[in-house]
């Protein structure tokens, strides 16, 4: 995860006191058990292909490009 963090020395960083005070037992299964999720948030994914539409037009100068691009994606 992070170097700042050590849960057995009790060193924690500023995201897992965040994620502590969200939701404890996702900051357990998160922080101690080092458990991932198994699919990505719909929301995540968009962002990444909304944001890589955004680059090939900023690259290309081209809007037909970005929606070749996000379309593909």
């Amino acid at each position: 995860m992070n170097d700042n963090f050590n849960y057995k020395k009790r060193i924690f960083n500023s995201s897992s006191i965040s994620d502590f005070m969200e939701c404890p037992q996702m900051w357990e299964r998160t922080w101690i058990r080092r458990l991932e999720l198994r699919e990505e948030k719909e929301a995540l994914v968009f962002g990444s292909v909304m944001h890589e539409a955004l680059l090939e037009w900023y690259k290309t100068g081209s809007e037909g490009e970005a929606l070749k691009r996000f379309e593909k994606l």
